[in-house]
């Protein structure tokens, strides 16, 4: 995907999506002739590539990024995403991560592993964040809408701090062994109560010093109630 127009033989192409094997077979041979001479090949395959143009805000690319993320996701999922800036954060830093990779690819498929994002990874970060994933988020907003006024506010700012932070490193070891012990303990686990004070003794301390109490609590909260319901990590 390119923010400008696909230009062969100084002619631009004008449409938004232009797959190469349609192309005239002199500048197909034209493009293909170039490619092979840069990646030292005999050949190379266009029948299924394509150069697709999308205009791009450079002022504002991630308010532009976000609205395009949030419509796809409407198309593909049809419905709104559960948390689009938690949604926009997982997609926006699996790219990162993946443009950060320096090494060598020797195959197509170390290619595809390191450096892209396969339709079924993204289909996945798509799931994760459908109103109806077994995340634990539902049951926690509605177990925050039953605590007081001023704890309900401040449990909703975790939620959503949370949220946003669910690719840090740390956070998932931490959610790994919340959840295991949860798996070990599930017939003492009845009252959410008890629960949240015995966790809390166990992993507070586990933590980075960025997570407030509120934000250990909710995120104690999530994995209890995705447990619950049938959500794995």
């Amino acid at each position: 995907m390119c923010n400008k127009q696909l230009k062969i033989n100084n002619k631009e192409i004008d449409f938004p999506e232009q797959c190469f094997g349609d192309l005239d077979q002199d500048v197909l041979d034209d493009v293909r002739k170039k490619l092979c001479t840069e990646l030292n090949l005999e050949t190379v395959c266009l029948d299924n590539v394509f150069y697709i143009f999308d205009n791009m805000d450079l002022l504002n690319p991630e308010d532009s990024i976000r609205g395009k993320l949030v419509k796809s996701f409407v198309d593909i999922k049809g419905e709104e995403p559960q948390n689009p800036n938690a949604l926009y954060r997982l997609v926006v830093d699996s790219v990162k991560e993946k443009a950060s990779y320096e090494f060598d690819s020797g195959t197509y498929e170390d290619v595809v592993k390191n450096k892209g994002i396969t339709r079924s990874e993204f289909d996945k970060m798509l799931n994760a964040h459908k109103k109806e994933s077994k995340n634990g988020v539902n049951e926690t907003q509605e177990y925050i809408n039953n605590l007081s006024f001023a704890k309900r506010r401040r449990y909703n700012t975790a939620l959503g701090n949370i949220l946003e932070m669910q690719q840090s490193e740390s956070l998932r070891l931490i959610k790994i062994k919340i959840y295991n012990y949860i798996v070990e303990h599930e017939d003492s686990l009845d009252d959410i109560e008890s629960y949240l004070k015995e966790i809390s003794k166990l992993f507070d301390d586990d933590f980075d010093v960025e997570f407030t109490d509120d934000m250990k609590s909710v995120q104690y909260i999530m994995i209890y109630y995705m447990y619950a319901s049938g959500g794995i990590l």
